[in-house]
């Protein structure tokens, strides 16, 4: 897939982010394995996806939280960020934390699908998000000793990572936040990718996004 030209890239890195992330923002249940070698490009452009040995279901209060923390995020509102994650037990001693600063945490590992611009998505992006949320190097570090991250959420940002993972060795490239906002507002899809799926979700009377 890396050799293809950049148009097929892009439509298959929206494919891939749509399906990790809108399987657990949408229906509570998602793969948490977005490795290279579980899924396939078919020959009429679709993509399969397999191997579902490490599947997760979250349940409809946990992803609704995350969907919570990302608009305070979006927001700029440190205030109700830092509420949310020390109401559901993410912060020891939530004192210790400045608004500002859990912002800025925030957008460290968020800023590719927060972000309202078109971005190409590179494997040295990834690894600095990695850094930022999970490694002594990171600039957060000190903030996130006092951090914790409840199971129901765990396998959830490891997708999101591995996720980005896989689109920056396509290095695609698209708004992703106009398709996150699908999601996180309920926002109607801006793309023919998105187009096509709400009509498929239509079709079949499911839900567009958990609670609704």
């Amino acid at each position: 897939m890396r050799e293809l030209d950049q148009a097929t890239r892009d439509r298959v890195g929206e494919i891939v982010f749509r399906f990790f992330f809108g399987c657990l923002y949408r229906h509570g249940q998602f793969s948490g394995d977005p490795h290279p070698g579980n899924f396939l490009l078919r020959g009429d452009g679709g993509v399969a996806f397999l191997d579902f040995g490490l599947f997760k279901r979250m349940p409809a209060a946990a992803v609704e939280l995350e969907l919570e923390c990302q608009r305070a995020g979006i927001a700029g509102d440190g205030e109700r960020l830092r509420d949310l994650l020390a109401g559901a037990g993410f912060l020891r001693e939530p004192e210790r934390f400045k608004p500002e600063s859990l912002i800025e945490q925030f957008h460290g590992s968020t800023w590719w699908y927060t972000t309202d611009e078109e971005i190409e998505l590179t494997p040295e992006i990834a690894t600095q998000v990695a850094i930022d949320i999970s490694d002594p190097r990171s600039s957060y570090f000190a903030q996130m000793r006092h951090e914790t991250l409840p199971p129901d959420h765990l396998f959830g940002r490891r997708m999101e990572l591995l996720t980005l993972a896989v689109l920056s060795q396509l290095r695609a490239r698209n708004n992703w936040h106009v398709i996150a906002r699908e999601w996180i507002y309920g926002d109607p899809p801006r793309t023919e990718l998105g187009e096509a799926e709400a009509r498929f979700y239509a079709r079949r009377g499911c839900r567009a996004r958990v609670g609704v």
